[in-house]
């Protein structure tokens, strides 16, 4: 057996909080996403180098998303959500034995989502 465990945190905040957040995180990111461009394959479209499947057809990346992002469906977000930045901290770029480090944040619905996976 094998498997990855993941560790999160998620919370709602002020605005001011989540102001604070996403100045920080947009600075420190590797690069960043919307969950919309996630859930229909547009971050491997070749704006991310790392992740341009054109260049490399096995690109890839995966992280925890929690169910606050998911629907019943894992790995599909709810629509209310799809807005929601991702800021990808750090990441082996292993779909298989994945270990990333990613920030959600929700400045419509005020929430934030630290994830770290592997």
């Amino acid at each position: 057996m094998q498997g990855t465990g993941h560790y999160s945190v998620y919370f709602r905040a002020a605005d001011e909080t989540v102001t604070k957040y996403i100045s920080r995180y947009e600075n420190e990111a590797l690069f960043s996403f919307t969950l919309d461009e996630f859930r229909d394959g547009r971050i491997y479209d070749g704006h991310i180098t790392q992740l341009d499947k054109e260049k490399d057809k096995n690109a890839s990346m995966s992280f925890y998303q929690g169910r606050h992002y998911s629907g019943i469906e894992y790995g599909k977000p709810e629509e209310d959500v799809l807005g929601a930045v991702v800021y990808v901290l750090e990441t082996n770029y292993d779909f298989n034995h994945p270990k990333t480090s990613a920030v959600i944040i929700d400045k419509d619905n005020k929430t934030i989502f630290l994830s770290q996976l592997g």
